[in-house]
């Protein structure tokens, strides 16, 4: 089976009434802006709804379907992927399931794999079981994430999985997690050649606290770990309940709300002791 890729739409933050949506391209540098209303092909199986900076309302292409608008890159990714269903279903055994897949639906690649890339610090290049079906047979999600100088991938939950991760690229990543309520954190900078893991449901995140690039790779333990980035699905909430919460009148949520950074986002320039030593 030749593989298709899966990415995930990049949004504007929360987004106000009528903000565009955006995707970084996939064949070359930079971004597309799509006007909210529009039908766009955003992978070769999937096609979304731009719907004040998010996209909805996703399903396969429907055959001659008009007016739907295709990301930089996919077009080429449609001239040399195929669509095939290969469902996992859970009344076969083991060796039936194995059966409908071949030795190369194994490797993934990742000199191929399209990037995701959602912000300005970094990339990534997600192994989704949208795209690769044969996961449920280990019931395991893979990601690999490159993270520039200063590039912290933001803090986020996986509700449905422990992450592992092993670095084999770069000088000092700074992990760090936290239990629950009154529960400890914990902040580890860990180097090339080296892993950790966070427990599922927790909250945590990496950056990279050197000058170089960073790279790893994240195995979840579900085929469907589920993210939530904090900053993002907090301010989905209702925006009085936000401020509440930030001790703040519900006019400074707002503002905060639509100037939320995307992932993967480099340090903040108030705090930019990184920044500053690599001279960015």
């Amino acid at each position: 089976m030749k593989n298709i890729f899966a990415l995930s739409a990049a949004v504007v933050g929360f987004a106000s009434a009528q903000s565009p949506c955006t995707l970084a391209n996939i064949d070359s540098p930079g971004v597309t802006t799509f006007q909210s209303g529009n039908r766009v092909q955003i992978t070769v199986n999937r096609v979304c709804t731009c719907a004040n900076g998010e996209f909805i309302e996703c399903a396969a292409p429907a055959k001659g379907e008009e007016d739907v608008q295709i990301r930089a890159g996919v077009a080429a990714a449609l001239e040399v992927n195929e669509v095939i269903e290969r469902p996992v279903d859970i009344s076969r055994s083991f060796n039936q399931i194995l059966s409908d897949f071949e030795a190369e639906d194994f490797v993934f690649n990742f000199r191929i794999i399209p990037v995701e890339s959602m912000g300005i610090g970094g990339l990534v290049q997600p192994v989704g079981l949208g795209a690769f079906p044969v996961l449920a047979l280990g019931d395991v999600a893979i990601t690999r994430f490159t993270l520039d100088p200063c590039g912290l991938n933001l803090p986020h939950v996986h509700p449905r999985g422990t992450e592992i991760i092993f670095m084999f690229k770069g000088s000092k990543l700074r992990t760090s997690f936290a239990g629950e309520n009154g529960g400890s954190v914990i902040t580890l900078d860990i180097t090339n050649d080296t892993s950790t893991f966070f427990p599922q449901g927790l909250i945590h995140g990496q950056q990279n606290m050197g000058c170089d690039t960073v790279a790893f790779v994240s195995s979840l333990n579900s085929a469907d770990p589920g993210v939530q980035t904090i900053t993002s699905s907090l301010f989905r909430l209702p925006i009085e309940g936000v401020a509440g919460s930030l001790d703040i009148s519900a006019a400074e949520a707002a503002e905060l709300r639509d100037g939320l950074p995307l992932n993967i986002v480099l340090t903040s320039k108030d705090q930019g002791q990184c920044l500053k030593k690599c001279g960015l």
